[in-house]
């Protein structure tokens, strides 16, 4: 944690934020993911999604997320065009 809240200049606490956001986007919020890496959705909606979500089952998640998948996808087009798309993997930080 303090070596990401240093490599970030940021507080261990927002690393830990983070560091906790990005592990449940690539453990359990795959549609949010791939939404984040295209850039149909930004950090701050992928945060959302992972708040709303936390405590959920997995049924519950995975409904959620295709809902919102399917509005994101018809908003996309107008709301994020050109939007330049996330990197998969953060270099430095494997």
């Amino acid at each position: 944690m303090a070596q990401v809240a240093c490599a970030l200049t940021i507080g261990v606490r927002a690393a830990a934020a983070l560091l906790g956001e990005s592990h449940a986007l690539a453990t359990s919020l795959p549609a949010a993911l791939d939404a984040l890496q295209t850039g149909a959705i930004g950090w701050q909606h992928a945060r959302t999604v992972v708040d709303e979500t936390a405590g959920l089952t997995p049924a519950a998640v995975s409904a959620l997320e295709a809902h919102f998948s399917a509005r994101t996808r018809a908003a996309a087009p107008r709301r994020r065009a050109g939007a330049r798309p996330v990197p998969a993997e953060a270099p430095g930080l494997a």
